[in-house]
């Protein structure tokens, strides 16, 4: 079976201050996310987090083994942050339509 590879993955719009962190950046050039390489003993993994000015005001999106899958969850939260909260279509959500 051959496998499609995606033509456009969010490690390329990723801007990499310092060796072994890569910052992702919305189209305003702000940044959303930090993914950082990370050791432990003899162990190398990478760790997510949203961005804030202070490091104390990130919240941990993940722990991965691989750079792509790291990115890859550190955009997906970033979109899905945009989209209304609660279930499926909508379901479980609290909103102000009366008639709907």
């Amino acid at each position: 079976m051959v496998q499609q590879r995606a033509r456009w993955h969010p490690v390329f719009a990723a801007f990499e201050p310092r060796a072994g962190e890569w910052w992702l950046r919305d189209t305003y050039d702000q940044p959303y996310a930090i993914v950082c390489i990370i050791r432990r003993h003899n162990e190398v993994g990478y760790r997510a987090v949203t961005y804030a000015e202070l490091s104390s005001d990130r919240e941990l999106i993940g722990y991965f083994r691989r750079l792509l899958p790291a990115i890859e969850a550190a955009h997906s939260w970033w979109v899905a942050s945009h989209a209304p909260k609660g279930g499926v279509n909508g379901h479980g959500q609290v909103n102000d339509w009366k008639d709907w």
